[in-house]
């Protein structure tokens, strides 16, 4: 109440939103309210990379992916690519922890759509700004897990086989029965179908 009547004082007040969003999400976990309250903040000229990036777990923590890997993204762009030592900061504001958290967060994002180049390359360039980021290192380790299974699938020989049987009103009858394998062998793949029909009536 006390939030609410000062903002409604003082509209333009960025700090007694910020607190606010504070209240909102750090007390009453209300990641909503709290993004709302963010983004007021950002309308009244906020832009420091804390902050953005404050803005962007929300949104994902929010279920907003799309919106919070965009805003990841800006930020990211306007990171150096070289080693960072942390102190002193970047010419961003971040230090290597929390430059790398973004890059880190950005892998994470790649790799639950299925973008696994991306997602490498996030976690690379994460672990060369901090190499003892946890975020990165268990995502690599992740998705290094995924393309094995992956791999495996592609390297184990499968066979299926199917059957179809289709009729009319004219007691009109067709029967198919299909077979199907493929596998892998050194650096060839290989693939084989086959099948038969018969027809009745």
């Amino acid at each position: 109440a006390l939030y609410r009547a000062a903002l409604e004082e003082s509209p333009e007040d960025s700090s007694a939103w910020l607190g606010y969003a504070d209240l909102l999400q750090y007390q009453l976990d209300d990641l909503e309210g709290a993004r709302e309250a963010l983004l007021r903040v950002e309308a009244l000229g906020a832009a420091d990379p804390a902050f953005r990036f404050r803005l962007a777990q929300v949104e994902l923590w929010s279920g907003r992916a799309d919106q919070a890997e965009a805003r990841l993204q800006a930020l990211a762009d306007g990171l150096p690519t070289q080693l960072l030592t942390a102190p002193p900061p970047d010419s961003t504001g971040f230090g290597a922890q929390q430059a790398a958290e973004v890059r880190a967060l950005l892998g994470d994002l790649a790799r639950w759509r299925g973008d696994m180049v991306r997602s490498a390359n996030a976690y690379e360039l994460a672990l060369h700004t901090d190499s003892a980021n946890a975020r990165a290192r268990q995502g690599l380790e992740e998705l290094h897990a995924d393309w094995d299974r992956n791999l495996a699938a592609e390297e184990d020989p499968g066979l299926r086989g199917a059957v179809y049987s289709l009729g009319d009103s004219d007691d009109f009858t067709r029967l198919d029965l299909g077979v199907e394998g493929s596998g892998t062998r050194g650096d060839w793949a290989w693939g084989v179908r086959g099948g038969t029909r018969s027809l009745e009536g």
